[in-house]
């Protein structure tokens, strides 16, 4: 705490770091919340106090305070929502150091090989293996180009794509399909035939030409819906 009289230094910057970052976006407190009882005990080394543990979620106590709200509800969920996306992503890949960052691991081992920038050649490309088991030996699985890896990865997305683009429908799935089009194609001309019934309703008295022309073009604009959905 300051003391009395001393003002607080504006000169010096403050400093951000992630996890102070990640505590403020994870917050209730900006949803307008004061919350106690996190903890049970202090864990004190020179007084005997009971140990310091964290309390289940459901234990804690949460009111609604005086200050500010910050964000919503749903913009809270959104940030949560997207910082546990960000989770599954590794950080040297967040941080776009090579595309493959922290995702490739080892074909003999099984661990994460590291890429590393060649100046000799100026060339990026996979660190011969360092893993080592539990009697130290190394696993030494040499390294390779960045560019045989991007390579291959590419070769084996584009024959993933034209398998996917040229696989024939089973006679069974051929048979739904026909069926979902013979329903729509159907349903076009129901509602086709509703402009006879609106000259009908017109011929007969009981529409104006007013409403023959709001009934037409509800009728056409589901119709053109319907046609859409079979393109």
């Amino acid at each position: 705490m300051l003391r009395p009289g001393k003002p607080r230094r504006l000169d010096k910057p403050i400093s951000w770091s992630e996890n102070a970052v990640h505590r403020i976006l994870t917050s209730e407190i900006h949803l307008g919340y004061v919350i106690y009882g996190k903890t049970s005990g202090s864990g004190h080394k020179n007084k005997r106090t009971a140990p310091l543990m964290e309390k289940p979620e459901e234990e804690w106590i949460k009111v609604r305070g005086n200050h500010a709200v910050l964000k919503t509800e749903e913009e809270h969920t959104e940030i949560l929502s997207a910082l546990s996306r960000r989770k599954l992503v590794p950080t040297k890949a967040r941080k776009m150091a090579y595309p493959l960052s922290g995702l490739v691991r080892c074909g003999k081992c099984g661990y994460n090989m590291a890429f590393t920038f060649k100046t000799s050649n100026q060339k990026v490309s996979l660190k011969t293996c360092q893993h080592a088991d539990h009697v130290g030996n190394r696993c030494r699985n040499s390294g390779v180009s960045a560019e045989v890896i991007y390579n291959a990865l590419n070769h084996f997305l584009t024959e993933y794509e034209d398998r996917l683009r040229g696989e024939e429908l089973t006679s069974e799935d051929e048979h739904d399909l026909k069926n979902l089009i013979a329903s729509k194609e159907n349903k076009i001309e129901q509602l086709k035939s509703g402009f006879d019934r609106i000259t009908d309703l017109y011929i007969m008295g009981t529409l104006n030409k007013e409403q023959v022309k709001v009934k037409t073009d509800e009728l056409s604009a589901q119709i053109q819906r319907k046609q859409n959905e079979l393109k």
